[in-house]
């Protein structure tokens, strides 16, 4: 192999490691967070490919020359071993790249977020929004600082003496060593320790042990706040394609005009969470119209076509007596479920796949049961009172905690309500 085919060689192995840097580069400075002010960041990528080139040039001629003088193999031999030693140099920078820089955990393919609740001290009177904003909630690790967030009135609950204020950050590193800090106004802040592994798993859902400050060691004389956590699948909210949208759309409504009367109820369903108000309000028009099948979807096997039933009754102007008795069935199922929640470990593979089920259950219940209070069908209070009682004797998991203080705020809401006359008992 002569010389010109070496600089061959060399030449188009800079031109692939100039395309290959420059993506490289990309990704790397993204991770390392280089500034895009000022087009920094760019220049940082072309710079990068450049030196990509350079680097790939000479690779490239090295390698061919090395193959020449063996003897062995012409051009192609030459070409090959030169684009794996780039593609390998490059491998080994994106990979080292990766485990110099933050990146955050993820549990069945989605982020993490921490769950708070910070326990203000005993007979404190209700935070005002602007004491809540002003108070700083932040997540450390051994590493670095990680996120923080202000408290907001949202979520905010009275448990004896005693305010929970819940809050929520998005665990951005797999970094060890986590302590959480609250920062009050005119307080100095507390920290203390979030023991949770670089990546969380199920079990760790569970809520903590309250952790308490130690009095004895505060700078002034406030007694400070306690918190326990836990972890949450974090679900984003995905935006839709403005192009794409018109044809979701038109897809869609294909799909509602091929429908007749003698089409099964569950195909209606479908439509009853369509973001076209008019379809939406066809399909629950027409469930309402087929009360016996829509019974039989809401008792059915399907857990799917049983959620879209249990929402199409919650959208209905006016509950019928027909529906009291299988939305107090699904109630029955679901306080089913959270006995045996209650008897399982939360660690336990079969407590996790339960605590999606109750928590899927009893998001798609509950609006169904509101409704059907509200018209007198039902009695809501019946129906909430004991899976209220069966969530608060499981404290300790996100899921239950979720419907006790839900359940708790209907049942408070109708306290003083006057009792209806229920359709079933």
């Amino acid at each position: 192999m002569g010389w010109l085919l070496s600089l061959g060689v060399s030449l188009f192995t800079g031109i692939v490691t100039l395309v290959a840097s420059g993506f490289v580069a990309d990704v790397a400075t993204k991770w390392f967070n280089v500034n895009e002010r000022e087009g920094g960041r760019g220049y940082a990528v072309v710079f990068l490919a450049l030196l990509g080139f350079v680097a790939g040039c000479v690779i490239g001629l090295i390698v061919a020359r090395i193959v020449a003088a063996g003897g062995r193999g012409g051009g192609w031999r030459a070409l090959g071993l030169s684009l794996g030693t780039v593609s390998v140099i490059l491998g080994l920078i994106l990979g080292l790249s990766w485990l110099q820089t933050d990146h955050p955990p993820y549990l069945d393919g989605r982020t993490v977020d921490l769950l708070v609740e910070i326990r203000l001290p005993a007979g404190e009177e209700r935070p005002t929004e602007e004491s809540l904003r002003g108070t700083l909630l932040q997540l450390y690790t051994s590493e670095r600082e990680s996120n923080g967030v202000t408290l907001g009135p949202e979520g905010l609950r009275r448990e004896g003496d005693r305010w929970i204020v819940p809050s929520r950050l998005l665990i951005f590193n797999r970094g060890t060593g986590r302590s959480l800090g609250i920062s009050r106004p005119n307080a100095p802040e507390v920290r203390g320790p979030v023991k949770l592994p670089a990546w969380p798993t199920r079990a760790d859902e569970k809520w903590s042990e309250w952790w308490v400050a130690d009095r004895a060691t505060e700078k002034d004389a406030r007694v400070p706040p306690d918190y326990r956590y836990a972890i949450a699948v974090n679900v984003p909210t995905i935006e839709p394609d403005d192009e794409a949208a018109p044809k979701v759309a038109a897809a869609e409504k294909a799909r509602f005009d091929a429908l007749d009367g003698r089409a099964p109820i569950v195909e209606w369903l479908a439509f009853t969470r369509s973001a076209n108000p008019g379809l939406r309000g066809i399909a629950v028009r027409i469930a309402s119209e087929r009360l016996p099948e829509l019974v039989d979807v809401i008792l059915g096997d399907d857990p799917e076509s049983s959620a879209k039933a249990l929402h199409a009754v919650a959208c209905f102007k006016k509950a019928d007596p027909l529906l009291a008795a299988p939305i107090h069935e699904i109630g029955r199922r679901l306080r089913t479920d959270l006995e045996r929640f209650n008897a399982l470990p939360a660690d336990d593979e079969a407590a996790v796949r339960l605590a999606r089920a109750i928590e899927t259950r009893f998001a798609d219940w509950h609006p169904a049961v509101v409704r059907l209070h509200l018209d007198n069908v039902l009695d809501g209070r019946a129906e909430f009172q004991p899976v209220h009682d069966l969530a608060r004797g499981r404290a300790d998991h996100r899921v239950t905690t979720a419907v006790a203080d839900v359940t708790a705020y209907f049942l408070a809401e109708w306290a003083e309500i006057p009792k209806p006359s229920p359709t079933v008992r």
